[in-house]
């Protein structure tokens, strides 16, 4: 079985994520032409999920890693000073 039908089984049962969410994607890949992923992740989840568009392609990490942590720390509340 894989992961994805699993997970679709659980949020049809009423199962949700139960912790909020920080979604990213690369402006310049598919997920921003074809999808919201804010709403499609508010879809499964209980909590809050925030998220937007970063100038780059799929691979957030290698293409703006800046960036990325610019969102993902305060995210985690983590001290960086």
């Amino acid at each position: 079985m894989s992961i994805r039908i699993d997970i679709k089984r659980k949020v049809e049962a009423g199962r949700k994520i139960q912790c909020e969410l920080m979604v990213l994607w690369g402006e310049q890949g598919v997920i921003e032409k074809y999808f919201d992923p804010v709403r499609e992740w508010q879809n499964v989840s209980d909590q809050r999920v925030q998220g937007r568009s970063l100038p780059c392609g799929h691979f957030i990490a290698e293409e703006a890693p800046e960036l990325l942590l610019d969102h993902i720390l305060p995210f985690l509340d983590v001290d960086t000073k």
